[in-house]
């Protein structure tokens, strides 16, 4: 069959293999039965199902990794909020520390100093709205009930869409 290798086909090549396994069948026009090409196609095919397959079990393979990373990266979040709040502690106690010696300590390792900045203490509760930031966020959920239910939306549309299952 050309350039579709039987034993390792290339999922992307498919599509074009089983059309031209099917072009390669060719039937007797007198009894209406294949004579030429069925084995050819069996092959493809069940070379195709075998790859599928196998980029399934890959594909599950690697949401296993996803979810294993998910996983290490909350626990690492964690990590990191635990280690700041501590690091936050230590500066808490080290600013009044440093106020007691002046303000400044220099060793040949490090130099510790005070420093001063500005920030802005907002009290959400009492803020006026004339000083917020309004963002328009989508309703996906009521948005599909209501065009489910009829409704024409400018803007928005039901579209369908497939995706891959895989169950082991």
């Amino acid at each position: 069959m050309g350039r579709f290798h039987m034993a390792s086909i290339y999922l992307h090549l498919i599509p074009e293999a089983m059309q031209a396994a099917l072009s390669a069948i060719e039937v007797d026009e007198k009894t209406g039965e294949i004579s030429a090409g069925l084995e050819g196609f069996e092959q493809i095919e069940m070379a195709a199902a075998d790859k599928i397959a196998a980029t399934a079990l890959f594909l599950k393979d690697l949401d296993d990794d996803i979810d294993d990373l998910s996983v290490a990266i909350a626990a690492l979040k964690k990590r990191k909020e635990a280690i700041t709040a501590k690091a936050d502690r230590i500066k808490e106690l080290l600013l009044p520390a440093l106020h007691a010696v002046g303000g400044k300590v220099r060793t040949p390792y490090v130099t510790v100093g005070l420093g001063h900045s500005q920030r802005v203490a907002i009290d959400e509760d009492a803020l006026s709205h004339d000083w917020c930031a309004v963002k328009y966020v989508p309703e996906k959920d009521r948005i599909k009930k209501a065009l489910k239910d009829g409704q024409e939306i400018e803007g928005a549309s039901i579209v369908a869409s497939e995706h891959v299952t895989i169950r082991i």
